[in-house]
């Protein structure tokens, strides 16, 4: 986990929680019943499954910070939380964050 402390606008802190997942583990390859499969599919499901119970931690504590979840897969995917925060952070840096974006294609 880590803390930015300058990420969000209000000028709370927010806590980072870094994951990484495989995307062949059995709980995205078992379980038909979510959807189609695909690119990222197990970042971005890992990734919402830990949001709720930080938020509520946060909630219930009244803390003053945020959380994020920044979730990619062994196969170098990243999920839906992890490009969220990178646009975020780097979105102004339209040339190197277009050079990720490609890179991330590639290993497709």
């Amino acid at each position: 986990m880590i803390c930015i402390s300058n990420m969000a606008e209000d000028g709370l802190p927010t806590i980072v929680d870094v994951g990484v997942t495989h995307s062949l583990a059995d709980t995205y390859s078992r379980n038909t019943s979510v959807g189609v499969r695909g690119y990222m599919y197990a970042a971005t499901r890992y990734a919402k499954s830990k949001d709720p119970d930080y938020k509520k931690v946060i909630r219930d504590n009244n803390l003053q910070l945020h959380s994020r979840s920044a979730v990619m897969e062994t196969y170098g995917a990243f999920g839906d939380s992890l490009w969220g925060i990178i646009t975020e952070l780097w979105g102004h840096q339209r040339a190197q964050l277009a050079e990720l974006i490609e890179w991330q294609l590639r290993i497709q």
